[in-house]
């Protein structure tokens, strides 16, 4: 649903039922502001996750357009029914749009994307030289700018028939599994399945190629592994003795938005907007692992997180390292402010700290406090 996320632009003069401030008949402030709410949902039963992120509304009042950066459209809704009536494609994740001259104009916040960052200065552990400050993510991605002629009905159909194929919103986020006999996993949500236990390990900042790419299995490209038998031994082993998991592509670029999309599949507007200005020094919060509501990419913030999901279903779990303070001088007991996934934490599993290296017996001691290594070599 669409709730005057940032960037909101007012419509007509007057007032105009959506996010308008002004003096109302039956209003008590000057500063009243009446809203409404209008799913944006791409299809019936959708997971959360259009991710409005700006709006405009046309000359008449009649029309809102909105800026769903999850979907990279716009929605255009008809305000006299509250109803989506079609999308329109515009590019990577769409943080605002203004209505000017017949024309929407989107930017894009991640335009083309990053890319590969092998141009000089490129990042090399193998190379003396310093790696230039343009090659790092976060500074790597340039926005662009969608100009869209307003589109008529029936071209908005077309436009929505796009939309509907760049996001497969046609298969209704049904689930595929395999259809041969003797699988794992279920057909159908429910059945039964022969698996007792799930361990869901997250290893960050590395690609698939860098620890993967020559293990001789998979898709990947020998030429840019950097972490072989000798450094990553673990990893490794455990993708040759169960299974192999290839094309993965991230969507996030940084461990901010990366830590949300792990552990509740998305990433909200709010998280998008904060990291950039956390990671550039300007103030901003981490949006990320830190127990903030903000954060949470659900309509219930609260019940956004995969441990809540486990807990709704009375599935038992137990947490190492997920979600807990980050304390470099004092890590144990580890502890999380999250109601639901403090009880299942081990106090004694230092989450993420550099001071605590896995082993006694890597490149530079373990801090005291962090306890024993999990592997002593």
């Amino acid at each position: 649903s669409a709730s005057a996320p940032a960037g909101t632009r007012a419509g007509p003069p007057g007032c105009s039922p959506w996010t308008c401030r002004c003096r109302c008949r039956g209003s008590t402030s000057p500063h009243d502001t009446l809203t409404r709410t209008i799913p944006l949902a791409p299809y019936r039963d959708a997971q959360v996750g259009s991710n409005p992120d700006g709006l405009a509304v046309s000359a008449d009042g009649g029309t809102l357009y909105v800026a769903n950066s999850g979907n990279n459209d716009v929605a255009v809704v008809d305000l006299g029914k509250d109803k989506v009536s079609g999308m329109i494609p515009v590019g990577w994740y769409p943080t605002s749009v203004v209505l000017a001259d017949d024309k929407l104009w989107v930017t894009n916040g991640r335009g083309l994307g990053a890319g590969p960052n092998n141009g000089p200065g490129y990042p090399d552990p193998y190379s003396p030289g310093r790696a230039a400050e343009d090659q790092y993510a976060g500074s790597m991605i340039p926005g662009t700018l969608s100009v869209v002629p307003t589109p008529s009905a029936g071209e908005l159909r077309k436009l929505s028939e796009q939309v509907v194929a760049n996001n497969a919103f046609d298969e209704r986020g049904k689930v595929r599994t395999p259809t041969g006999t003797g699988s794992v996993i279920p057909r159908r949500v429910g059945q039964p399945s022969p698996i007792k236990h799930v361990i869901y390990v997250v290893k960050e900042n590395r690609t698939y190629d860098q620890v993967l790419g020559d293990l001789g299995q998979g898709n990947g490209d020998p030429s840019l592994t950097l972490f072989g038998d000798d450094s990553a031994p673990n990893t490794r082993a455990l993708a040759r003795q169960f299974t192999t998991l290839d094309n993965f592509y991230a969507d996030a670029e940084i461990s901010a938005n990366g830590w949300n999309w792990v552990t509740a599949a998305n990433s909200n507007s709010y998280a998008e907007q904060q990291w950039p200005a956390n990671y550039s020094s300007r103030k901003g919060e981490y949006p990320s692992e830190n127990a903030d509501p903000a954060i949470g990419p659900n309509v219930d913030p609260a019940n956004s997180h995969l441990w809540n999901k486990l807990a709704d279903n009375d599935v038992s779990f137990r947490n190492y390292g997920f979600y807990t303070s980050l304390n470099a001088t004092s890590p144990l007991p580890a502890t999380t402010s999250d109601p639901v996934l403090s009880p299942a934490t081990n106090p004694d599993y230092p989450g993420y700290n550099l001071n605590c290296p896995d082993s006694s017996g890597t490149w530079e001691p373990r801090q005291e406090g962090c306890g024993p290594g999990r592997i002593d070599t």
